[in-house]
């Protein structure tokens, strides 16, 4: 998993798990980048009917202290390149998670690129945790960390799956195949419509802003036409179809001229 921000590590407890669910974060769950703990400290979110919600709010320069507890003098080292990064509780004997991760520099103006983001793509923003495999546990979770109140609709994801593009095993989703359509626009604009994981279109948008140096950036637009599903749609410049092109099909995105019809592989 590539990010350019801190991750956002959140927690789901289900009420009367812990007598006292503050003081068992603080004491005994911890943050871990490569065996050392963090510096950083458990915040509740929100709450629902089932659980309470507590995310990981990380110390301003990433620091690194002594396992769990209150921090002593501690070295502040950056947290940049391939880690590992592991939520557990070492005194109770439990791995929460463990992801490996790299962190990248992050490029000036990307943030606006996502601003009206996820929106009704709110799904996709969420199975892409997991391509491979999400339960309906899972989602939820994932849901409530990325847009607390907003629940990701069943009957949308059966759609999606109905035009292929995800795939359902019982109660486990997953990505099934990502499509995008480059058209020219009468101005001489190239527009991408895509539908699929949107982790492919940041890979995408670092490589323009690198690349091709292209400091200003399209920003992605959710949409919807008749009865179709959301869909992603951003506007470039008509110079860089080509590269568009080699860069989704590089990265497994089936060009396409029309989002929802199945074509033969």
């Amino acid at each position: 998993m590539k990010l350019d921000h801190l991750p956002l590590i959140f927690l789901g407890i289900p009420f009367g798990y812990f007598s006292d669910v503050d003081f068992v974060l603080q004491r005994e769950i911890g943050v871990f980048v490569d065996e050392t703990c963090v510096a950083g400290r458990w915040q509740k979110s929100h709450e629902d009917e089932r659980r309470q919600f507590y995310s990981w709010r990380w110390d301003a320069d990433v620091a690194v202290q002594p396992p769990c507890g209150p921090p002593a003098n501690f070295e502040r080292t950056p947290f940049r390149g391939k880690r590992t990064l592991t939520v557990k509780a070492p005194g109770l004997g439990i791995c929460i998670e463990e992801r490996q991760l790299e962190l990248e520099n992050p490029k000036p103006g990307m943030d606006d690129c996502w601003k009206n983001l996820p929106g009704e793509f709110l799904p996709w923003f969420v199975l892409c945790q997991n391509p491979q495999r999400m339960m309906r546990s899972d989602i939820e979770h994932a849901e409530n960390a990325i847009w607390p109140g907003q629940e990701v609709r069943y009957d949308l994801l059966r759609k999606y799956a109905g035009l292929g593009l995800l795939k359902q095993q019982g109660h486990a989703w997953a990505i099934a195949e990502s499509r995008g359509v480059l058209s020219k626009l009468p101005g001489g604009e190239c527009q991408l419509q895509f539908c699929g994981n949107p982790c492919i279109l940041w890979g995408l948008f670092r490589l323009m802003h690198d690349r091709h140096r292209r400091s200003h950036l399209p920003v992605v637009e959710v949409e919807k036409s008749g009865g179709d599903p959301p869909f992603l749609s951003m506007r470039w410049e008509g110079e860089l179809q080509r590269n568009l092109r080699n860069y989704l099909e590089t990265h497994e995105v089936r060009i396409v001229p029309d989002l929802w019809r199945q074509h033969s592989k």
